[in-house]
This record gives C-alpha cells, structure tokens and sequence, in this order.
C-alpha cells in the first residue's frame, strides 16, 4: 500500500549481519578468549531476538563482554555497506522513492546505521536507534539509558509515541520486531527471513517473507519483478555448472540441485512446485513427468539436443523447452 508507513528493523533485515557479533569480531581479534566470547554473544542475540530473553539485558550483557573503542565502531562504520542484505540492495529504488513514508527502528548503534540509511536514501531523523556512551579515551562504556529502545519494549514505545497514520507496517526477522504488532504499534507485521528465520518469531507474524520482492508483492507495490523470483523454485539435476546454480541464486531463485540423474518415478516425486527444471541428457522428461508437474513453466536442457524431453507433451501441458 503506498500510502502506509514501513518501519524497517535494521540488523539481519537490511543488512545480513548482526552488529554486535561484526563488533566482536573486530574488537577480540587476536584475544585468546575470542571464540568463547564469540559463542557467549551470539546465543545471547539468539535468546533476545527470538523472545527469550529481554532486550535490554541482552544488550547490556553483551556490551559487558566487549573490550569495545570508538575505533571498532568506525571500523564497522566503514564496511556496513558492503553486508547489505541481497534484496535490499537490489531494491534501493524502493526505498529512495518512498523515503519520507520509511523508518529505521533498530536497538543498534547509530553511528553503524547511519552509512546504510544515507545510501537508501533515509533522512537522519527518520533512524531510531540506540546511541553509544564513550569515555573520555573513546571506550565504549554502554549506550544512553534514556533511550526506550535501550531497555525491554522499547519499540513499540516509541512507534506509539509517534502517532503515526495507519497503516503502519513492521518489517523485521527479531521478536522486539513481533512486538511491535502486538502492542498494537502496528498494523501488520511481516518476519522477514532473508537472512535467519526464527520460527517463534514467524509463529505470530502476520505473514512471512524471504525477501525485498515478496515483501513489495505482499503489499501491492511494484518491485524489480511483477512475481517475487524468491518463491520461483528450480530444480537442477545432473551437475549443472556451479557458474549457472550462483548466476540463478543471486538473481534472487530458490535453487535445489541433485548431483545425478532422476528416474521417472523419482523425479515425479520431486517435480511438485517447481517452476523451472533444469536436466542434461539423462534424465526423462516424459508425459507422466509432465502431468505431475503442477506449477512447471519451462524445461532448461543444458546439453546438445531435447530427445529425453517429450516435447508434445510439454507443449500440451504449456511448458516451455
């Protein structure tokens, strides 16, 4: 809907990462306690994104493990751009035309954030996020505690304090994400699984989406594609090139491959909801094959020749070769 508001969460949504996990990484290079305090941090963003563990001290616990600088943060600052999530990217369109109806609503750090919104073209106040607390030798020393989104149902807090015209719609992967539609903060609330899926949180969305196009598509607006490629499924038997499965996944296809050839029986089994199927010489695609294929759109032959494809039948069932 074009006249709704879209709140973005930002870490494993707009970008294929967590912050404070990045964090870690580059703040505990070389420390002998690295992987521990590695482990310890990611099982905390676990707990807290799938709801079983408040925010707030989820937050504080990892920050507490963190030897963190002013310079680690500008060293992430510096490469956010390049963990953009894929269909996020590929859809910077989106969110540059529709910038004054877009927020950024993220329990992380502003200084992180802030490079990702100016390249989708998201105005400063539009970003709602947690803002770091240095000393005066520039460690990180926790975040400010006056900010709502620092402590346990900050987000819908402060979507609520916005009085924003419905509809308002939360897009996010985490369960502070869940909580804003349950607070009635929002409208709907879509778990975007692009990047992780967590099944409590896809339990009380209102709808699922794995990426940027199904997103648009669920809303009614138009994306790079009228059908979202991320619910087109291909099948690919009989080790077709790596080169073509990478070309396929990045332009946004469910892939599946099979290292060999399929049966008739086999493959009857297999064809159901795919779209596309992918076949070099060996493998039969025969009436019954066809028959069975409820949502085939097109046959691929990566090889010399379509002799093991019954092309009257693909034709009578309109399925392209």
């Amino acid at each position: 809907m074009a006249d709704a508001t879209y709140v973005f969460d930002f870490d494993s949504t707009l970008v294929r990462v967590e912050t404070l996990e990045v964090l870690a990484d580059i703040a505990l290079e070389g420390a002998s306690d690295a992987a521990t305090v590695r482990a310890q941090i990611a099982a905390l963003t676990e707990q807290a994104m799938s709801g079983d563990l408040p925010f707030g001290e989820a937050l504080r616990r990892r920050l507490a493990l963190l030897p963190l600088t002013r310079d680690h943060v500008r060293a992430l600052a510096d490469r956010i751009l390049d963990e953009g999530a894929p269909s996020v990217r590929k859809n910077q369109a989106f969110f540059r035309a529709n910038a004054a109806n877009i927020l950024i609503l993220s329990g992380g750090f502003r200084e992180i954030i802030a490079p990702v919104a100016e390249r989708l073209g998201i105005a400063p106040e539009r970003v709602l996020c947690n803002d770091l607390v240095y000393d005066a030798d520039g460690r990180v020393t926790g975040v400010d505690d006056a900010n709502p989104l620092s402590h346990a149902g900050g987000k819908p807090q402060v979507i609520k304090a916005l009085n924003l015209p419905s509809p308002v719609v939360m897009v996010g992967d985490g369960w502070t994400d869940a909580e804003v539609r349950q607070a009635g903060a929002a409208d709907r609330f879509y778990a975007y699984t692009e990047i992780v899926r967590r099944p409590t949180v896809v339990a009380v969305a209102d709808a699922e989406v794995a990426s940027m196009d199904e997103l648009l598509h669920a809303e009614g607006l138009t994306g790079r594609w009228s059908y979202p490629r991320s619910r087109m499924r291909i099948l690919l038997l009989e080790n077709i090139h790596p080169a073509a499965v990478e070309r396929l996944e990045d332009a946004g296809y469910t892939v599946e491959t099979v290292k060999g050839a399929l049966g008739e029986d086999e493959l009857i089994a297999r064809i159901k909801g795919v779209h596309v199927l992918g076949i070099r010489s060996k493998t039969l695609v025969s009436e019954r094959v066809l028959a069975a294929a409820d949502r085939l759109m097109a046959v691929a032959a990566f090889c010399i020749g379509t002799n093991q494809i019954d092309l009257a039948a693909a034709s009578d069932h309109g399925v392209a070769v």
